[in-house]
């Protein structure tokens, strides 16, 4: 382990901009259960970007270290991120979700919508995005996408009050 990493180090030193390289020099600086980033590190990862752009890696990890940063444009920074992993994603809704959450933050309504819904696209079974689509279509001054969700609800959890309440609420809304 001593040798690999002084071999690393070495390696480092005379390639800093070897993508593979860079990747195990990488790996060999976080702790793979807790995936910390320092901002040494993070730097690093920026340069992983940039020599190999279609790894997903270093996004992953950069978008979590900007998402835990109260610095200035680092919500702006994660989104970058976050945009190039759900332009990969086929399966998984966190991208999207993450997405419409952060651009929610920023008022940017037509950006959360267009995620959330792409979200409800990956996931359509889903109670609970199917909830936060409404909630995001509400906030956005659109009723009738939020009533097409609720009514989702409706079928999905047909034994909850709450989503008939909700749809009834917003048929009212709709309608004034």
């Amino acid at each position: 382990e001593e040798f690999r990493k002084e071999l690393l180090d070495q390696w480092y030193r005379e390639q800093p901009e070897n993508p593979f390289v860079l990747t195990e020099y990488i790996k060999s600086e976080i702790d793979p259960k807790t995936e910390l980033v320092t901002p040494e590190i993070a730097e690093k990862l920026r340069t992983l970007t940039r020599v190999s752009p279609m790894d997903p890696m270093p996004h992953r990890l950069l978008a979590r270290f900007e998402l835990a940063s109260s610095e200035t444009g680092s919500t702006q920074r994660a989104i970058e991120h976050l945009e190039f992993l759900d332009a990969r994603e086929q399966h998984s809704t966190s991208f999207a979700m993450e997405l419409s959450r952060q651009y929610a933050k920023l008022a940017q309504w037509d950006k959360a919508t267009a995620k959330v819904t792409r979200a409800t696209q990956i996931s359509p079974y889903d109670a609970t995005i199917r909830e936060h689509a409404a909630a995001i279509a509400l906030r956005a001054g659109k009723p009738a996408l939020a009533e097409w969700h609720i009514l989702a609800l409706t079928r999905l959890e047909p034994d909850k009050e709450i989503h008939r309440q909700r749809l009834e609420a917003v048929r009212k809304m709709i309608n004034n």
